[in-house]
């Protein structure tokens, strides 16, 4: 049987900040909602079709320009999970 556990993508450890460039760096932790533990290779993908993934410690990275994103949360066997946030070139 698949576990259909929903991805929790931790608001309190997400976080960016915005570069001269104009990019910002998004940060944040995947972990399993009923076990805590974090979760590796759950693909972290933005509005644009692009992403990345996360590693060992549940952990990810990405660049992306500043204004509102959709972040989707995909990984096998879990329900995914998608948040929208708004990222301005202050944040930190």
């Amino acid at each position: 049987m698949m576990r259909q556990t929903v991805l929790l993508f931790s608001t309190l450890i997400f976080s960016s900040f915005c570069i001269a460039t104009g990019q910002c760096i998004v940060r944040g932790k995947v972990y399993d909602s009923s076990t805590s533990e974090p979760l590796h290779g759950v693909y972290v993908i933005f509005e644009n079709g692009q992403g990345t993934t996360t590693d060992q410690s549940g952990k990810f990275r990405y660049s992306v320009p500043p204004g509102p994103q959709v972040v989707k949360f995909t990984f096998i066997g879990y329900t995914p999970e998608s948040k929208s946030i708004d990222i301005s070139p202050g944040d930190s």
